[in-house]
């Protein structure tokens, strides 16, 4: 018997729209969700930029690509109609990118309320936003594995993080007005697999900087597997805060050895003195607060995705690998000289403070085999 009522998609074959698609943790989810990573393939909407166009190996079959897709204006409405869960991929993956768009902050709060409408409009029940872990800050008093529900360091955040949290707190402001649509923030950890972070910066200066007395918890996540547990919270609707990361964590002398690069080791105090005078004078885009991050621990347990049967594919030492292999690729290895005007090239406050200090080495060195 035939209905002449309206027809309606099948929750199973509607699609999920992913953001900022260009990007390697866009790419990645895109690719996870059309692989069926949780389940059954899922077919998606992948929105690029003409910055960031889509890399040429999403899969054809299964993915409608948007290129030059306008996530400030209105008419972004029109890629997600039909949608069942749109995902806002804002995981710092591309450094130089992030450090040269001077209106961020702004720009990505206007995202969030544009998909936030956008997405009422068209009857999207599920809204993904994809951040990091880095917005609960790196401190000395950190639980270890961070809890899902741990706070936001909202008042000491500064630099690319505290657009991170600006985004995060649009999201729950833009939400509460549309309580028919669920809301996820998911918070990876540092991101590897052709990204570019500070945490690449931070091992493709010529020497690793330690800091004296500081205790990090070195930990990763591929973005394959970020993408696999995007996978799960859309499957499984998972909320309101969502952690990924590789099993457990690395303590600062296994992650030394896994890199096997040299180390040049300073106290807090003078690091980020040095990193506090380059960033006034304009020398370094990034802040001083950014130490933090290869100081202090701020590795996350992903009990939520755990719980609904995801696992990482790679583990915190193979993760080191592909970390070294991302900061070659970017040709700020061993394979040409760092002076000190490389510091703000580099553009992680860790890896100009090393820059810094190794190039006082040497001139230590020189001056000594002068005399």
């Amino acid at each position: 018997m035939s209905s002449s009522g309206r027809r309606v998609r099948s929750r199973r074959t509607s699609p999920v729209v992913v953001t900022h698609a260009g990007t390697p943790a866009g790419a990645a989810v895109v690719r996870a969700l059309v692989s069926g990573a949780a389940g059954a393939p899922t077919p998606v909407v992948a929105l690029a930029s003409s910055e960031r166009p889509a890399p040429d190996d999403l899969p054809g079959d299964l993915v409608r690509l948007v290129e030059d897709a306008d996530l400030v204006v209105p008419t972004v409405a029109d890629h997600l109609s039909g949608a069942r869960a749109v995902v806002h991929v804002l995981a710092p993956d591309d450094l130089a990118g992030e450090l040269a768009d001077h209106g961020r902050r702004e720009r990505l709060t206007r995202e969030i309320q544009t998909l936030v409408l956008a997405g009422a409009a068209t009857g999207v029940r599920h809204l993904v936003l994809v951040t990091s872990a880095m917005v609960c800050g790196a401190s000395a008093d950190n639980d270890l594995p961070l809890p899902e529900d741990a706070v936001r360091a909202a008042g000491s955040a500064s630099g690319l993080v505290a657009d991170l949290v600006a985004a995060e707190e649009a999201l729950e402001s833009a939400a509460a007005i549309h309580p028919g649509l669920t809301t996820t923030i998911v918070r990876p950890a540092t991101l590897v697999g052709g990204t570019d972070t500070i945490i690449t910066r931070h091992v493709a200066a010529p020497r690793l900087l330690r800091l004296k007395d500081s205790a990090p918890a070195w930990q990763l996540c591929h973005v394959d597997d970020l993408g696999a547990a995007i996978s799960y919270v859309v499957s499984a609707q998972l909320a309101p805060v969502v952690t990924v990361g590789c099993e457990g964590w690395l303590d600062q002398d296994r992650f030394e050895e896994l890199t096997a690069l040299r180390t040049v080791e300073l106290s807090t105090a003078a690091a980020t003195g040095i990193a506090h005078r380059l960033h006034r004078i304009g020398s370094l885009p990034s802040p001083a607060t950014d130490l933090s991050y290869v100081a202090q621990p701020w590795a996350v347990g992903s009990s939520r995705l755990r719980a609904e049967g995801w696992r990482p594919a790679y583990d915190n030492s193979t993760c080191v690998e592909v970390l070294l292999d991302d900061a070659r690729a970017h040709r700020m290895g061993a394979t040409r000289r760092f002076d000190r005007k490389d510091g703000a090239a580099i553009g992680a406050a860790s890896a100009a403070v090393a820059v810094g200090a190794t190039a006082a080495i040497m001139r230590r060195r020189r001056k000594k085999g002068s005399t």
